[in-house]
């Protein structure tokens, strides 16, 4: 891609060419005014300069563009396995430790996911632990009854 080439002309002095950015400076410096005029070919006629005015006047380099925060793979590993830990009976209970550790990290600007597999994560684990204590005093309750049968 080729850059458009300015030519300048002040108090009929001719000079160039120039690049935009270059122009830029030049204008936003103050060694070259409202009074100068350019063209983009040498054979072209002279317009005044005031007509790049908008390009002219922006900033010297572009205003920086933060990036969007997004949770990195790093933050979602630990709510992910949390999360599957949760849904396995007896496994539940490191998937709520796990649940926990990633609930009690710092939080960071944009961590929305990783919060909300957290959340779902505890929500899980709390009633998969809960399914699995019901079940084993279930279990137990059986066993018991089956050694010793009631008077």
């Amino acid at each position: 891609m080729n850059e458009t080439l300015y030519y300048l002309s002040r108090a009929d002095v001719q000079s160039g060419p120039f690049t935009l950015s270059q122009l830029r400076s030049m204008w936003q410096t103050g060694s070259v005014t409202a009074d100068a005029t350019y063209r983009f070919d040498p054979a072209a006629e002279w317009q005044p300069l005031t007509n790049l005015r908008r390009l002219l006047e922006r900033p010297l380099s572009p205003t920086p563009v933060r990036p969007v925060a997004t949770a990195s793979n790093e933050s979602l590993v630990l709510p992910i396995a949390a999360l599957v830990l949760a849904c396995l009976p007896l496994l539940c209970f490191a998937g709520l430790v796990c649940a926990h550790i990633a609930f009690a990290r710092k939080r960071t600007a944009n961590d929305s996911a990783p919060r909300v597999l957290t959340i779902i994560a505890l929500v899980v684990g709390y009633l998969m632990a809960l399914h699995t204590a019901i079940s084993l005093v279930g279990m137990l309750y059986v066993t018991m009854s089956m050694h010793h049968p009631p008077f």
